[in-house]
């Protein structure tokens, strides 16, 4: 299989993708001999009575290709998260095994989504060939409008190339054993915060949590003499016998001069 479609079950209302999903079906088929149910897969093709979960198994991990059709509504959608992660899976599995990133992986702007998720925007949705209406207002609107029929047909007609291109200079690696849907990660899913860092309890001082009293008992040494400080040189009120007040300079490199004694040092730190 060349590509598997990937849409929003809401964009499909008008059936604007199944006509677009049959267009590059019969492109594919025309550049590649296969028949057009061959070329492609898209999920309202399932029969009836099928194992719907089985057959979208098989197609996300056989295609050569995923054509993703983004939108508002497609960024929203965990489905097409999962299947889009699967793709994601495949390319880098490709990448590990086989040395080559191949251009697999083709998000297309079918309606313009300005919160596109960073797994969506690390790939090409749009060059120089793909035109500016394209690049503006999506693939669907370029479809839709008649005065650009050949613009749209020229673009169906180039992903058809590039798809056929890919599948056979890079068939996409198959993961064994085979990538399962429900079990498949959302892509699109913003990834969950890291729990906070647990907060180290201080350790307990020896002897449990009250600081151990200093030698002698709970009450500080008195200082030699009682219980009363020394008076400084001068008398019990003064600072250097200048009646009560302290008075502090520096001397930059020579000391310190506290009233009118300097004291030398010889490093500041």
């Amino acid at each position: 299989m060349y590509f598997f479609l990937s849409y929003a079950q809401g964009d499909d209302q008008d059936g604007d993708v199944l006509a677009f999903y049959r267009d590059l079906s019969r492109e594919v088929a025309d550049l590649a001999g296969c028949r057009p149910e061959e070329a492609g897969h898209i999920d309202g093709q399932i029969p009836l009575g099928s194992d719907w979960s089985r057959e979208l198994d098989h197609a996300v991990n056989t295609a050569d290709c995923l054509v993703a059709l983004t939108s508002p509504r497609y960024v929203r959608s965990e489905f097409c998260g999962r299947e889009f992660g699967v793709f994601v899976r495949r390319v880098e599995r490709h990448v590990a095994v086989h040395g080559v990133h191949p251009p697999a992986l083709i998000p297309l702007r079918w309606i313009p989504s300005p919160d596109l998720p960073a797994v969506v925007k690390q790939y090409q949705y749009r060059n120089a060939s793909t035109g500016p209406v394209y690049a503006q207002d999506g693939l669907k609107t370029l479809r839709r409008r008649q005065k650009h029929a050949d613009l749209a047909a020229e673009f169906v007609l180039t992903l058809a190339r590039h798809i056929v291109q890919t599948a056979r200079q890079h068939p996409l690696h198959r993961i064994t054993p085979p990538l399962r849907l429900s079990e498949t990660p959302d892509a699109f899913a913003a990834p969950a915060p890291a729990p906070a860092p647990a907060q180290d309890k201080p350790a307990t001082p020896p002897g449990g949590d009250k600081p151990a009293a200093p030698p002698g008992g709970d009450k500080p040494a008195a200082p030699p003499g009682g219980d009363k400080p020394a008076a400084p040189p001068g008398g019990e009120g003064s600072a250097a016998g200048q009646g009560g007040r302290c008075t502090i300079h520096i001397q930059g490199s020579q000391g310190v001069q506290i009233g009118d004694n300097i004291i030398q040092h010889n490093t500041w730190s």
